[in-house]
C-alpha cells in the first residue's frame, strides 16, 4: 500500500517509465525553516531526495542500487565527481523529473524488475524537504523533519530518543 502516493506507481514504456502521484495534503512537521507556514510534500521533494543519493559528498551507501539505472543521472554523477565540483541539484535530468506539483517520473535506461521493489526503500526514496537539508546540512540526522505521525523532540546520540505526536500529521 502506498503511504504518500495516491496509488501504486504506473509502469509504462516496457518497464522503463515509472509515474508516481503524491497525495495532496501531506505536510512536513513544523520547523522554523518553513517560516511559520505549513510545508506540503510535493513531487519535487522526491526528485531532490533521489538526486541526493548521487551526491558524492554524501557517500550514499545505496548508490549502487541506482547507478546506471536512471537516464541522465550517471552524467550528473560524473560531473559532480570531478575535482572541485559540487552536485548540481538543479540540473534537469531526463530520467528524473517532476511533471507538476504532485507528479514525478523516473525513466530507466532499461527495464529492471527489482526497481519496483527498491521504491519501497525509504533510505533511497524517502522524501526530504530541500529547505531542511540546506538549513541544517551537517545536522540532518539529528534534526529530522518528516511527514510521519511523530516528530523528534530530543536526541542524545546512542542513548535516548524522545518523540511527540506531530500535530500536522494527516489522519
Amino acid at each position: 500500500m502506498p503511504n504518500t502516493l495516491e496509488a501504486m506507481p504506473e509502469i509504462g514504456a516496457g518497464g522503463t517509465l515509472y509515474t508516481m502521484r503524491v497525495k495532496p495534503g501531506i505536510y512536513f512537521a513544523d520547523d522554523p525553516v518553513f517560516g511559520g507556514k505549513r510545508r506540503e510534500l510535493v513531487a519535487e521533494d522526491y526528485v531532490f531526495s533521489i538526486k541526493r543519493n548521487f551526491d558524492p559528498k554524501l557517500r550514499a551507501p545505496s548508490l549502487y542500487v541506482l547507478e546506471g539505472q536512471i537516464v541522465g543521472m550517471d552524467e550528473v554523477l560524473a560531473k559532480a565527481r570531478r575535482p572541485g565540483s559540487l552536485m548540481d541539484y538543479d540540473t534537469p535530468v531526463e530520467g528524473l523529473r517532476a511533471l507538476d506539483r504532485y507528479t514525478f517520473q523516473i525513466k530507466l535506461a532499461e527495464p529492471s524488475p527489482r526497481f519496483y521493489e527498491n521504491l519501497t526503500d525509504a533510505r533511497i526514496f524517502g522524501a526530504v524537504a530541500r529547505e531542511i537539508v540546506e538549513a541544517y546540512p551537517d545536522e540532518i540526522m539529528g534534526r529530522p523533519v518528516g511527514t510521519g505521525p511523530f516528530r523528534l523532540t530530543k536526541w542524545v546520540r546512542s542513548s535516548r530518543v524522545e518523540l511527540e505526536r506531530s500535530p500536522t500529521f494527516r489522519a
